[in-house]
């Protein structure tokens, strides 16, 4: 082989080396958490506002749960990708990430289920 074939291989696979090790880090940042968060958080209020029609108001039901399942299905992508045999860890940012997700979300769940109004009279 030629030197420059040598060189131009030992780069090739040292930018691959770097790629696939580092590709997590690249995935992570890729999906705005923080956006899709926040696109959740109105749709649900919108939902959730008493001032839509029974049909814009299921529009925004569907489409807050449409953002749940999304958030969801690429925190749960990314957690099982977590190699810990190899030593992988989530990042702190990661960790603060997935509970505070779980946490809005719960809100939002035990909201949306609440009774409609608080039964405080236990007849026996």
């Amino acid at each position: 082989m030629k030197k420059s074939h040598k060189k131009q291989l030992l780069s090739v696979l040292l930018l691959s080396g770097v790629i696939v090790f580092s590709g997590t880090g690249f995935a992570v940042q890729s999906f705005p958490m923080e956006a899709k968060l926040k696109q959740c958080e109105v749709a649900f209020k919108k939902a959730h506002s008493g001032k839509l029609t029974v049909a814009e108001a299921g529009k925004a039901r569907v489409e807050h749960m449409k953002l749940v399942k999304e958030l969801l299905d690429n925190m749960n992508k990314r957690n099982a990708d977590v190699d810990i045999s190899t030593g992988e860890s989530l990042t702190q940012k990661e960790i603060v990430d997935n509970f505070r997700v779980m946490g809005r979300l719960l809100e939002m769940l035990a909201a949306d289920h609440e009774p409609p109004e608080a039964q405080w009279d236990y007849a026996y």
